[in-house]
């Protein structure tokens, strides 16, 4: 686009001034001729001036170091060079134009310094898919600051979002990278809670007498006790609603995105801990499935498939969706629905379908809960508007502790979390049945 210029409000209000004095030596007093007049060829030489030390516009390259892709959710900063191949100063207002899935970007003024500037953007990704950041634009002044010029320089970077894995790679470090660890969860959170043998150790005061073991008490002529950890190979299916309702949009991205990033964190530690790990995704019809699979290696590969699920606009059929998911399924398992549900009455045949699957299978409902109601609690109404807001808001609350009780009487495993939290709930949750092997 070619350089735009135009008078900047200075400007105005000078020439506004000059056109008052003008008016003024013709009604007032015609001695005031000469000043208007000086005013004006003065006003002309700054203008002049202005528009020949502003140059052409067409001396400005801009570059943007833009990763192939970025984690959604997260806020990345993505460096970006302007350079004046004359080497000038310039105090220069960037504004960046973006697709609709980037977070808008304040405008910002730096200041070019002999020629080159370096600023970063904060960029954070709503959605997952393609993004671009289209162009950056520069808006400088001349000297006086009359004159000033627009200059549009393309860009065209593109880039992917994707799920943001960090919180994978934090819980490896968490919880894998003691040296005690073993089979994915340390040796004293699960010894004597498990049923598949694991060592030998001298007895201690404390250990539970029906666990020595006393033939190696007889050979070793001192008592030992047998350990126990919990049993691995189990089958964990991580099922994903990816309809209408997922993809609103909870503290800033949608909810899909928030029950990806859970099924990728519980998918690496179930690979991790010895378990088979799929997924499988649906709305009213099927939409994806990752059969399950064993091994840190076949992360990567189901971290492909869910990256690739979109987002869908139909509402979610959970007949449908739960008949093919358990008719995938060869044996017991442990299977984690993420999705969520407005009322009793909308979510009566999910409700239906969950108790039919946890009659053969080990169900965790995964719910994302709206921070907003966690202000019923926390907030004192202090208008009617309040009043109002918290009745509706109450009302919400008690129609969605109506749905969890009723599938908790399925026995059903229920978390119904705020995005932050869920992650860190459905993993201790994981842990917990692990333990107590209740897959098995």
């Amino acid at each position: 686009m070619r350089p735009r210029f135009h008078p900047t409000g200075r400007a105005l209000v000078l020439a506004s001034l000059g056109l008052v004095l003008a008016v003024l030596s013709v009604v007032v007093s015609s001695q005031l001729a000469p000043l208007w007049v000086v005013f004006w060829i003065v006003f002309a030489l700054a203008l002049a001036v202005d528009f020949l030390r502003i140059g052409s516009g067409r001396h400005f390259r801009a570059s943007l170091s833009l990763p192939p892709t970025l984690p959604v959710g997260r806020e990345c900063a993505v460096p970006l060079r302007i350079e004046e191949t004359r080497g000038k100063t310039h105090l220069t207002d960037v504004a960046i134009s973006l697709s609709a899935d980037l977070d808008p970007i304040p405008q910002t003024r730096v200041e070019i310094a002999e020629g080159r500037a370096d600023l970063l953007l904060p960029m954070r990704v709503q959605r997952r898919g393609r993004v671009r950041v289209h162009s950056v634009h520069l808006r400088y002044r001349g000297p006086f600051g009359l004159v000033q010029c627009t200059v549009v320089l393309a860009l065209d970077a593109e880039s992917v979002g994707v799920p943001d894995i960090a919180p994978v790679q934090e819980a490896a470090i968490r919880f894998f990278g003691s040296s005690d660890f073993r089979s994915g969860l340390k040796i004293e959170r699960i010894l004597g809670e498990g049923s598949e043998f694991e060592s030998l150790r001298e007895y201690l005061p404390g250990h539970d007498p029906r666990v020595i073991d006393w033939k190696a008490s007889a050979r070793h002529k001192r008592l030992f006790v047998r350990q126990f950890r919990a049993e691995r190979n189990h089958q964990i299916l991580l099922g994903l609603d990816v309809g209408r309702l997922m993809g609103e949009p909870l503290a800033g991205i949608p909810k899909l995105d928030h029950a990806v990033h859970a099924a990728l964190l519980l998918g690496y530690v179930g690979l991790r801990t010895g378990d088979r790990v799929g997924s499988y995704a649906f709305d009213s019809q099927f939409r994806g499935y990752f059969p399950p699979r064993s091994g840190v290696h076949a992360f990567p590969a189901l971290r492909a498939q869910v990256a690739s699920l979109e987002y869908g606009h139909d509402e979610t059929n959970f007949t449908l969706g739960l008949t093919d998911l358990a008719g995938r399924l060869d044996r017991r398992s442990l299977v984690v629905v993420l999705s969520d549900f407005v009322d009793a009455v909308t979510a009566e045949l999910m409700v239906e379908n969950l108790d039919r699957l946890a009659r053969r299978h080990l169900v965790i409902f995964v719910a994302l809960r709206d921070p907003l109601f966690g202000e019923v609690t926390r907030r004192s109404p202090r208008t009617a508007g309040d009043v109002h807001r918290a009745a509706v808001l109450q009302g919400m609350v008690q129609e969605r502790e109506k749905v969890l009780r009723r599938l908790r009487r399925s026995g059903i495993v229920c978390i119904d979390a705020e995005p932050l939290a869920v992650r860190t709930q459905l993993l201790n949750r994981y842990l917990d049945v692990k333990r107590r092997e209740r897959i098995a």
